[in-house]
């Protein structure tokens, strides 16, 4: 799958004999993928203050300890917004990374399996 996802124009995700969805490997995660997860590492555990800021960006934030994660449909236009806000705070992030959907997980979501190797 990661070869189809750096190297297609186009997939067909072909279940049981039939195609159940075509696109491009990008169309195919913006419809069929979970969310992005933006993951958020704060060098001690964030406030509720900051929780409630994170809200603001997406009605799905966790705190787990000193880790945050937002889930985005569109991360590119969220991440810049989040920095700015946590900065014009004071608040300092001891990293930050996106974890993006993947064509396995649209595989997964649409025939409710992995596949096999």
């Amino acid at each position: 799958m990661d070869e189809a996802d750096v190297l297609s124009d186009r997939v067909a995700i072909i279940n049981e004999g039939e195609i159940i969805a075509e696109g491009s490997p990008e169309e195919l995660k913006l419809k069929y993928g979970p969310k992005s997860v933006i993951v958020l590492e704060f060098y001690k555990v964030p406030s509720e203050r900051i929780i409630e800021m994170l809200k603001s960006f997406s009605e799905t934030v966790y705190r787990e300890n000193n880790i945050v994660k937002v889930h985005a449909q569109n991360p590119d236009e969220i991440v810049p917004n989040i920095v700015t806000t946590l900065y014009k705070h004071g608040i300092s992030l001891s990293s930050l990374r996106v974890v993006r959907p993947t064509l396995e997980d649209v595989f997964l979501k649409l025939t409710g399996r992995r596949l096999e190797e």
